[in-house]
């Protein structure tokens, strides 16, 4: 038997387990039938399950921002199906041909936004212009655990000449400037929490109340009870600026058991499944057997995308060629194909297909096919050779062998790992499996670096870009390795490129630069992109108005549109 035809029963058997792990302690619905639509006394009602631990609503603790946006609103939204930046709060989105946005000749800009009327708080009182003034204040205080200061340390103040007006002068030219997102100019209630502030407790602001049972917002549900990490409540808020929502009362569930979230479904005691609530291999069990019996619609959609990383404090994989055989040695198409049902697909470039420079960059990329020769042919380049038990040896007698790592108990992310490793090992490397649990990967000791291969994923995001990839980032003893270019990637033409997407108000540029970045992604392989990795969504039969969002983020909710959902 051929080591091909060997690895691919490997494969083969990797797949079934993993359907039969989906399928474990998932048990019958009542009679043995699933229900084809939500009982009739909740339809009113509706009920959101998702598996992500949630204890705050804004700022400190455990937020979701698809939650959060259910109950408190921003200037803008973003239309998660189209991606198309929406007016919020906002009458309309500053704009430089009516001049609402001005560039200075120094490079400073100004936006205006204007609000719109008749917007009030949960508690009755009107939204002012100030609460967006207070709200950056705490923002930039950095006494307080904000994770998100980017926009507001960009402004030079916030001026409010009337009721309605918010003038915003910035210290820098911003291309995001007209789509400031709740999650980066927060609106907090002055009436409420500034007193506590200028009492100088900040231990008392982090720790109110407001945060989670008694929060108060400005969007289309307020919450009436709140139990963290197990429940949130809403109900719908009549005065809604946008009109009172459809639904009556939403209740988040949070279950953070994969397999009694999957029973949940199968029984239609949930609706609607959200962040983290199915597993992959969950979300193909609920296909073949609650979507086939007409109960709803279960969705698969490439909201982030998964990666090796050949370590970059290891010398050994310094020189591209060895990184470009790498990944020429995997047959990703097969991994996808076999383990995930053709359900997910290769990635090259860790954007969204949906994003409109999609075509372009795809066709500017260099793409690894599977190809185990040339991966040979390279290493014998660097100096990789074959000895006699099969592992490569370089000149100076060192096995190619190395420690594969990932996070202990990511089923899915331990699947590609021991794919990875097969195809890995047919080409001559030799590696030792070391998986950590969360907790270890995340202290001090492990934060963000590994001495060989690791396997891990992220969002999709071109915006967080600079964040992920800028030289800057990396992660370091100087910085307790918090930082998060953990591919250690240091090319100056990559930074120069990421600088200039954070400046320009060029639109057409922005898109040419995004090509270019893929291109020199694809060129230097900081990570090995492997596949794109799908968040599922289930949908009860008759629940209209929602969709998958195309990618994940602080910025792209489900419920952007929660007020006009309904039952039918």
């Amino acid at each position: 038997m051929s080591w091909w035809t060997s690895w691919r029963a490997i494969i083969s058997l990797l797949a079934v387990a993993a359907t039969s792990a989906g399928c474990a302690g998932v048990p019958a619905a009542p009679g043995g039938q699933v229900s084809t639509a939500p009982r009739q006394a909740e339809r009113k009602a509706l009920v959101i399950a998702e598996g992500r631990e949630v204890d705050s609503m804004l700022s400190f603790g455990n937020t979701d921002n698809e939650a959060t946006e259910m109950a408190h609103a921003g200037l803008v939204v973003r239309n998660a199906v189209t991606f198309q930046e929406e007016p919020w709060l906002a009458e309309e989105r500053p704009s430089i041909e009516k001049g609402t946005w001005r560039v200075n000749p120094d490079g400073t800009m100004v936006t205006t936004y204007r609000l719109r009327p008749n917007i009030l708080w949960h508690d009755g009182t009107s939204l002012s212009p100030q609460d967006f003034v207070f709200g950056r204040e705490a923002n930039l205080d950095t006494r307080l655990p904000y994770r998100n200061r980017r926009q507001v340390s960009l402004m030079d103040r916030i001026d409010t000449p009337d009721e309605r007006t918010l003038v915003i002068t910035w210290n820098t030219t911003f291309p995001l400037a007209d789509r400031l997102f709740r999650s980066e100019l927060t609106p907090l209630p002055r009436h409420i929490l500034e007193p506590l502030y200028r009492s100088g407790d900040l231990d008392r602001f982090v720790t109110s109340p407001y945060w989670n049972r008694e929060f108060v917002g400005t969007g289309p549900y307020r919450v009436v009870d709140f139990q963290p990490g197990a429940l949130i409540e809403f109900e719908a808020f009549e005065q809604y600026f946008l009109g009172r929502p459809k639904i009556d009362r939403v209740s988040l569930r949070i279950i953070s058991d994969s397999n009694i979230m999957l029973t949940n479904v199968l029984t239609n005691e949930v609706h609607l499944t959200l962040r983290s609530a199915l597993t992959f291999e969950g979300g193909l069990v609920a296909k073949d057997q609650w979507e086939a019996q007409g109960s709803g619609r279960v969705l698969f959609t490439p909201t982030n995308w998964s990666w090796v990383n050949l370590s970059g404090l290891n010398p050994w994989f310094d020189d591209v060629r060895v990184r470009r055989a790498m990944l020429h040695a995997i047959d990703r198409e097969e991994i996808v194909r076999t383990l995930f049902r053709g359900e997910e697909a290769v990635v090259h470039v860790p954007f969204s297909p949906r994003r409109p420079q999609f075509a372009r960059a795809d066709a500017a990329v260099v793409k690894y096919e599977y190809n185990p020769q040339r991966a040979q042919a390279l290493l014998a380049e660097v100096g990789w050779t074959r000895g006699p038990d099969g592992v490569l040896l370089n000149s100076q007698g060192e096995r190619f062998s190395f420690e594969a790592r990932t996070t202990a108990g990511r089923r899915e992310e331990e699947q590609v790992q021991q794919a990875t490793i097969g195809y890995w090992t047919a080409v001559g490397a030799e590696l030792q499996i070391n998986n950590l649990p969360d907790r270890v990967l995340s202290g001090e000791e492990f934060r963000n670096r590994w001495p060989g291969a690791y396997w891990g994923s992220h969002n999709i995001v071109i915006e967080d870009w600079a964040d992920r990839f800028h030289t800057s980032n990396i992660p370091g003893p100087e910085n307790r390795w918090s930082r998060i270019n953990v591919s250690r990637w240091a090319n100056p033409q990559k930074d120069a490129i990421v600088d200039e997407m954070n400046a320009t108000l060029d639109r057409a540029r922005w898109d040419d630069l995004v090509v270019q970045f893929a291109r020199v992604f694809t060129e230097d392989l900081p990570h090995l992109p492997m596949k794109y990795s799908s968040e599922v969504m289930t949908v009860a039969k008759g629940l209209q108005g929602i969709g998958p969002r195309i990618e994940s983020g602080g910025e792209n909710a489900r419920t952007w549109n929660v007020h006009l959902w309904e039952w039918q």
